[in-house]
């Protein structure tokens, strides 16, 4: 049982790292990043596109506030590689992916050309990208930032995701490899532009009903989504998903830096 003094810390506590990971330059973005291109819902896709008012309440911070702590701290070890044999790695670069996309890439391996993203999640998604591999978001958000070197003037043939068990031992690390794919991020991109222009065209803002015409993808990821409101009727204040789909165990990409 706490004790007063327990309780205003931990109220304390909390409170600092809330505030801490809502005033993270991710958690303040405002267009759409790379993370988000491969957003396999188009309803949470569109809305996003539109910064949507979020009918859903803030999630858990601590997930994200302590993968946000062991990317910096990840960044700071290869940093040291940096330091006995320069040029090694490439770390934290902002890659322009298109226009009005960009977005800070976790790393760059020189000698391999590989492009590195860093996944910090728990035992239950490292399984599943063990035996399954990555997501579909988190592929198109690899060659994202692929697309983006090559922009830069790099010639990037590999990608990789490091996926570090956030509560195992680092035999635990997992990395899944695969060639770059350029036409992989075009095609993403391009879905990106149709569900710009459908905005546009069906105008949700002065036709909430409308929002019915973007499809959604059912699953238990929805309970981490920032629209999700069950039940809803009206589209404007929220996604209903669908009945019986939230009891369904998915990743929790939105958790997860």
């Amino acid at each position: 049982m706490k004790n007063g003094l327990g309780v205003e810390l931990t109220d304390l506590l909390q409170g600092a790292v809330r505030d801490a990971a809502a005033n993270y330059p991710r958690s303040l973005q405002a267009e759409i990043g790379p993370s988000q291109v491969g957003l396999e819902c188009t309803q949470r896709l569109a809305r996003t596109l539109l910064d949507w008012p979020k009918s859903a309440a803030a999630g858990d911070p601590l997930p994200s506030f302590v993968g946000t702590a062991a990317h910096a701290a990840t960044q700071a070890a290869l940093e040291r590689v940096n330091e006995q044999a320069p040029g090694t790695w490439l770390l934290e670069e902002r890659v322009h992916v298109a226009s009005g996309l960009s977005g800070s890439c976790d790393a760059y391996h020189v000698p391999s050309d590989t492009v590195l993203d860093h996944k910090f999640v728990g035992p239950s998604s490292l399984k599943t990208y063990r035996s399954k591999g990555p997501s579909r978001q988190y592929i198109v958000q690899i060659h994202c930032y692929g697309l983006g070197w090559e922009n830069a003037g790099r010639t990037p043939k590999n990608v990789a995701i490091a996926f570090w068990p956030r509560g195992g031992a680092m035999k635990d690390l997992h990395v899944w490899t695969a060639p770059y794919d350029r036409q992989l991020a075009l095609d993403a991109l391009e879905r990106v532009a149709t569900v710009r222009e459908a905005l546009l065209t069906v105008d949700p803002e002065a036709n909430p009903a409308m929002w019915a015409v973007f499809p959604k993808a059912p699953s238990h990821a929805c309970t981490y989504c920032d629209w999700y409101r069950p039940a809803s009727s009206d589209l404007s204040l929220g996604c209903p998903s669908e009945p019986g789909a939230v009891t369904r165990r998915a990743p929790i990409e939105s958790l997860i830096a």
